[in-house]
C-alpha cells in the first residue's frame, strides 16, 4: 500500500520485489569466504562499488524512467545496513503496523517455499520480535537515513505522515497521493487487490475478530 501511494508521485517508480540485495550479500560472502555479516567487514571498497553497479542494473532493467525508485522486497529489512553500504545517499523507508494485525495478515498469505515460519502463530511471534529487535538496530546505526512511517497514520493522514519523507528527497507533495488507486499499475505481490482500494480503516484493530484463536501469537509476542 505504501509503495503504490508513494509511486502516484510523478517522480517515483517502482521496481517491485528485487532479490538482487540478498544476491549480492551472498556473493560478498562467497567470494570473502566469510560468514554474514562478519564478511562485510572484509569487503574492498572496489567490491562494494561493483555490488552497487550491478543492484543498479537489475534496477534500472525494472524501471528505467524514474528518478526515485522503490525496491518493496520485504525480507530487505535484513540487510538495511548493507544497502547503506553501498548507496549512502538513499533513504531506507520502515513501515510499521500494529504486530498482532501484521501477523494475522502473514498468517492469511499462501507464501513461497522458505516463508514457513508464517504458517505457526507461535512461529509468527518470535519472527516477528527478532525482526524488532533488528529494526531497533538499524535505526540506531543508520539514524536519519531510515524513516518510519506507522499504518495507521498513513491511512489516516498520508499527507501529514509523508510531506516530511518526500521532501528529504527534495520533491514536494503531489495530491495525486490522496487518489493512489486511479494510478496503479502491475502489482506483482499478494497485495493486489487491497492496493487497488482507495486508503481505508478497515483493516485497523483486524485481529479482533479473531482474538479467542490468538492464544499463542500473543504469548510469543510478549516474551
Amino acid at each position: 500500500m505504501l509503495e503504490q501511494v508513494l509511486c502516484a508521485h510523478p517522480a517515483i517508480g517502482t521496481a517491485g520485489e528485487l532479490r538482487t540485495l540478498a544476491q549480492e550479500a551472498r556473493r560478498i560472502a562467497h567470494t570473502v569466504q566469510q560468514p554474514w555479516p562478519d564478511c562485510v567487514m572484509q569487503t574492498q571498497g572496489e567490491q562494494i562499488a561493483q555490488a552497487a553497479d550491478r543492484y543498479l542494473t537489475a534496477l534500472g532493467a525494472r524501471i528505467p524512467d524514474k528518478p526515485i525508485v522503490i525496491d518493496k522486497m520485504p525480507q530487505n529489512f535484513l540487510h538495511a545496513g548493507f544497502a547503506a553500504c553501498l548507496f549512502p545517499e538513499a533513504m531506507i523507508l520502515h513501515c510499521e503496523r500494529d504486530p498482532l494485525d501484521t501477523c494475522l495478515s502473514n498468517y492469511f498469505q499462501l507464501f513461497p517455499r522458505g516463508i514457513d515460519f508464517a504458517y505457526d502463530l507461535t512461529d509468527l511471534g518470535h519472527y516477528y520480535r527478532q525482526y524488532q529487535q533488528l529494526m531497533t538496530h538499524w535505526k540506531t546505526v543508520l539514524g536519519e537515513q531510515l524513516f518510519q512511517v506507522r499504518y495507521e497514520e498513513l491511512i489516516s493522514d498520508p499527507k501529514i505522515v509523508l510531506e516530511p519523507f518526500l521532501n528529504t528527497l527534495g520533491l514536494s507533495w503531489d495530491e495525486a497521493l490522496l487518489n493512489h488507486q486511479e494510478h496503479v499499475g502491475r502489482v506483482d505481490t499478494l497485495s493486489l487487490y487491497q492496493v487497488r482500494q482507495p486508503l481505508h480503516q478497515r483493516s485497523t484493530q483486524r485481529w479482533r475478530k479473531y482474538e479467542k484463536h490468538l492464544g499463542e501469537l500473543v504469548a510469543a509476542l510478549e516474551k
